[in-house]
C-alpha cells in the first residue's frame, strides 16, 4: 500500500466552520438550539505534509459533534458532497459552515465522506478515480476530541494525508483525520482566510451588506469597499453598492475578516445574480446543474481554453478540462486577455470533463468600467523579486517571462498594491527580498496590482542574493 501525499510543506484543507453566538443556519445544515451560553466554536480542516499526488480530490458530508453525554451537535451537512482539492489549499483557511453550539465538552467529531476520492499523480498525466469503500456509501472517520468550548473557540482537524493509504489492488483510500494543535486564522499558521458566500440580501448600509447564506447561515457580513468589485451576472457592467436592494441574490468572493461575532467577508468581488424577484433559484447549488471552480491555463485555442483546475464543487475526471467560452460573459478581463499562466474562475455547465462556460472571472484584469478608466492599459501576470517599497508602492525587478509578457516594460516596475487583494501574505510582508507576484494593468509607468500573492507567504525568509 502506498501513503497519499502532497508536493506542499502544510496543505490545508481548511473547512473553516464558524459558529457564531445567535447566527442559526439555513439551507441543509439544521440550526443547533442557541442559549444564553451558546459559544462562538470556529473549526478548520487542514492536511499533513505529503509528496506522491498533485491533486486529491475529496467531498465532505457532514461533520457532527458529540459531547461527554453522548449527544450529537450537527455543525455541517449537504445534500451533494461539498468537493475540496486539497492540495490547492496549501495554508489556507476557507470558511464553510456557521452555527451555534450548546456550551460543554465534546469527545469525539464523526467526519462523513463521499465514497469517491480522485488522485491526480505529480506529472498531472495520470487521474486514480478511486474510492473509500467501493459500495457507493458514505464513510464515516471518527475523531478523537478534548474541546471544551466554554474554554476555547476553535477546533482544528487535521486532514492528514501523509497517514492516508492508497491500495492499488482493491483501489481504496483508507483516511485518517487528527486533532491538530494549529490555530485556525492565525497569519502565522494559515497564510490567508477566503471566503465565499452566496444568499439573498436581508440589510443594506454605506459599507455593504447583510445577506442569508444557505451553509454560512443568517447575517453574514459583506463588506464593500473601495477595492470591491460589483458586477451584475448578466449585464457584465458595473452596479453601484446603493442600487442592490432588499432581496437580491448576490456571491461574494473575499477575505475572512477575524474576530467578528458573525461571518464577515471583506469582498474582492460581489456578482449580482438577480432582482428580488428571483431570489429563491437555487438551481446553481447543485454542481449538475451550475459547475464552478478556479484553474490556471495552460493552452488557448479560439474559444476553448484548457484548464489545470485547482479548486472546483465537482469532481473534474482529469487533471485538465476545458473551458468552452464562446458564449461565455466576462465578469473580469477578455477572452483576449487570458493567456497561458492566467488564473481564470469559471461558471458553466459541465459535460464530461467539458464547461460550457456563462461567466469567467480572470484573476486580475480589468471590469468594463475599469477598462473606460485605464483606457490602453495592458494587462498582465507578473513576477518579480522587491527592491524596495514605500507606502503601498513596491518596486520589483522583473524575472524574464514577465519581461517579456509586458511588451517595452522596464526590467524594474513600479508596483501599487494599493487596491490588491492578497491571496498569500499580506501587504505588510511585502519587505525587500521576497518574491511577489502580482496580476493587474501596467498604466503608463506604474503596475496597478489587482490581485497579488507573495512566494511562500508572510513566514518565509526573503530571497537569498
Amino acid at each position: 500500500m502506498k501513503n497519499l501525499k502532497l508536493p506542499f510543506a502544510v496543505a490545508t484543507l481548511s473547512a473553516c466552520i464558524l459558529v457564531a453566538c445567535g447566527g442559526g443556519s439555513g439551507g441543509s445544515t439544521p440550526a443547533v438550539t442557541a442559549t444564553s451560553t451558546a459559544p462562538r466554536l470556529s473549526t478548520f480542516i487542514t492536511d499533513d505534509l505529503a509528496k506522491d499526488y498533485a491533486k486529491v480530490w475529496v467531498g465532505i458530508l457532514d461533520i457532527t459533534l458529540i459531547d461527554a453525554a453522548g449527544t450529537k451537535t450537527n455543525i455541517f451537512k449537504v445534500p451533494q458532497p461539498a468537493v475540496y482539492n486539497l492540495s490547492s489549499l496549501a495554508s489556507v483557511a476557507q470558511l464553510m459552515s456557521s452555527v451555534t453550539v450548546p456550551k460543554g465538552n465534546y469527545t469525539k467529531a464523526l467526519v462523513t465522506l463521499d465514497d469517491k476520492v480522485q488522485l491526480t499523480s505529480l506529472d498531472g498525466k495520470t487521474t486514480i478515480n478511486a474510492v473509500f469503500k467501493g459500495d457507493g456509501s458514505a464513510t464515516v472517520v471518527p475523531v478523537d476530541l478534548d474541546l471544551d468550548t466554554g474554554a476555547t473557540t476553535q477546533l482544528v482537524l487535521d486532514f492528514d494525508l501523509s497517514k492516508f493509504t492508497y491500495d492499488a489492488v482493491t483501489n481504496r483510500v483508507t483516511p485518517v483525520v487528527l486533532k491538530s494543535n494549529k490555530k485556525g486564522g492565525d497569519n502565522h499558521d494559515f497564510d490567508r482566510n477566503q471566503a465565499e458566500a452566496h444568499g439573498v440580501v436581508t440589510s443594506i448600509d454605506d459599507k455593504g451588506l447583510v445577506i442569508n447564506d444557505k451553509h454560512l447561515g443568517n447575517n453574514v457580513r459583506i463588506n464593500v469597499g473601495t477595492a470591491t468589485d460589483i458586477i451584475g451576472e448578466e449585464s457584465e457592467k458595473p452596479i453601484a453598492l446603493k442600487d442592490i436592494a432588499v432581496g437580491f441574490r448576490i456571491e461574494a468572493h473575499g477575505v475572512l475578516e477575524a474576530g467578528t461575532a458573525a461571518p464577515t467577508i471583506n469582498a474582492r468581488l460581489v456578482q449580482v445574480e438577480s432582482g428580488a424577484n428571483n431570489n429563491t433559484d437555487d438551481s446553481r447549488d447543485n454542481p449538475a446543474n451550475h459547475a464552478k471552480g478556479v484553474g490556471k491555463v495552460v493552452a488557448v485555442s479560439g474559444t476553448q481554453i484548457t484548464v489545470s483546475v485547482t479548486d472546483a464543487n465537482f469532481l473534474p475526471g482529469a487533471a485538465n478540462i476545458v473551458i468552452d467560452a464562446a458564449k461565455a460573459k466576462f465578469a473580469h478581463g477578455t477572452l483576449a486577455d487570458i493567456k497561458v499562466g492566467n488564473k481564470i474562475v469559471f461558471h458553466g455547465k459541465l459535460t464530461g470533463t467539458t464547461v460550457a462556460a456563462t461567466i469567467i472571472d480572470v484573476a486580475g484584469a480589468l471590469s468594463r468600467n475599469e477598462r473606460g478608466e485605464h483606457g490602453n492599459g495592458q494587462f498582465a501576470d507578473i513576477r518579480g523579486s522587491v527592491t524596495a517599497v514605500s507606502g503601498a508602492v513596491a518596486e520589483l525587478k522583473l524575472d524574464i517571462n514577465s519581461q517579456q509578457s509586458l511588451a517595452g516594460a522596464p526590467a524594474s516596475l513600479k508596483v501599487d498594491l494599493s487596491k490588491a487583494q492578497f491571496e498569500r501574505g499580506t501587504l505588510s510582508c511585502v519587505v525587500v527580498g521576497k518574491v511577489l507576484e502580482v496580476a493587474g494593468v501596467l498604466d503608463a509607468t506604474q503596475f496597478i496590482a489587482k490581485e497579488a500573492e507573495l512566494e511562500h507567504g508572510c513566514d518565509a525568509p526573503v530571497a537569498t542574493k
